[in-house]
């Protein structure tokens, strides 16, 4: 048993690394960037340039229809504080929901897109569900600010929770980082506010796998030295153990 876990967490301390690595943290401020024009299918399956909504502001969320909590949560809590806004979606801005996985569907797409426009009322207008391959999710999401990665050990994708506000021409507005959206936070980033509201309990959450957040470097680095210290006191232990057998073999 002892075997068994210390190998486990030689694994994550090996996982924790690679996450760090690969600049997994989370949002990055690019404030005033402008999109890449990729290529991506709506819900209907029909081919469409991310730049056809720069003719009015947007909300950006990146999601993927088979995460098992996370974008769920997110989405639903962010269609939620849209309910509040006096600003209408399709009238005065548009939400685009872009798939981080390659392998997901249109008809995933038009599943997820009747779920949360029945949630938000109205016909479905400046709704926006999109799937692409990897090259352009991974193209917008480095030019948006959002990171994030394949985890082959779980088999899901690691990525924060929040959601982009973009300007008219796609030129990046601001985020704001959590798993709850208030009305409040979100008329700040359509009026033009920089955004950036984050809790730093989401960013715990999302590295301990409780709740949504990000892997920031500071997170995985405590992880790292809380997974360290936690082997060598098992290795410790095991040690112990072991030579406490071999002292009662010797008196029997």
């Amino acid at each position: 048993m002892i075997a068994r876990t210390l190998i486990f967490l030689i694994v994550l301390i090996g996982f924790s690394a690679h996450a760090q690595d690969q600049a997994l943290t989370g949002f990055a401020d690019r404030r005033g960037e402008i999109l890449p024009d990729e290529q991506f299918e709506d819900e209907t399956g029909a081919r469409i340039a991310i730049s056809s909504y720069f003719g009015k502001p947007f909300f950006l969320a990146f999601a993927y229809h088979s995460c098992p909590q996370l974008c769920g949560l997110v989405l639903s809590a962010f269609t939620e504080g849209l309910r509040g806004l006096p600003e209408l979606v399709g009238n005065d801005f548009d939400v685009v929901v872009v798939s981080i996985d390659p392998s997901d569907t249109s008809e995933r797409s038009a599943a997820a897109k009747q779920r949360y426009v029945a949630r938000y009322g109205g016909g479905g207008s400046g709704w926006h569900f999109l799937t692409g391959n990897a090259d352009s999710i991974h193209a917008l999401a480095n030019a948006a600010g959002f990171n994030f990665l394949y985890d082959p050990i779980q088999k899901t994708f690691v990525h924060p929770a929040g959601v982009f506000f973009v300007k008219r021409h796609g030129i990046v507005g601001g985020h704001i980082e959590q798993t709850t959206f208030s009305s409040d936070d979100l008329q700040k980033l359509v009026v033009g506010g920089d955004g950036d509201a984050s809790s730093p309990w989401n960013r715990l959450c999302g590295a301990l796998r409780f709740g949504g957040g990000a892997r920031t470097p500071g997170v995985m680095a405590a992880l790292r030295f809380g997974i360290v210290f936690v082997v060598i006191a098992l290795g410790g232990a095991a040690l112990v153990a072991v030579r406490r057998r071999r002292i009662r073999g010797a008196f029997h």
